[in-house]
């Protein structure tokens, strides 16, 4: 079964493709051999330091993983602990006793 690529992968894949047809009209490699991550970097179209990076990052046996796509941020009106729920509560309980009072005690005679 074939895998799924992503259009960022297509682009790497794209670059790379240009890179080695550049190589081949140049009748041999643009870059020294010998500079490994110079011409990666040039090839897949990123920086040096990217290149340099994930190559430490495969050297050490860590994890290639993306960046998370959202950060989790607090939200204010869920992140309220339980003594100020209670609060909250019992404020809009008073003032409902006050209201219904207030309209008890009033009287509407016609």
């Amino acid at each position: 079964m074939p895998k799924h690529i992503n259009s960022t992968a297509k682009k790497l894949i794209a670059s790379l493709i240009d890179y080695f047809e550049k190589e081949r009209d140049n009748g041999g490699p643009l870059l020294p051999l010998q500079a490994v991550r110079e011409r990666v970097a040039q090839a897949l179209n990123v920086s040096s330091s990217t290149v340099s990076t994930i190559s430490n990052a495969v050297k050490n046996n860590e994890l290639l993983k993306s960046p998370s796509k959202h950060h989790p941020r607090p939200k204010s009106v869920t992140d309220i602990t339980h003594l100020n729920v209670d609060s909250i509560r019992n404020a809009i309980y008073e003032m409902y006793e006050k209201v219904s009072r207030y309209y008890a005690t009033t009287s509407f005679h016609v």
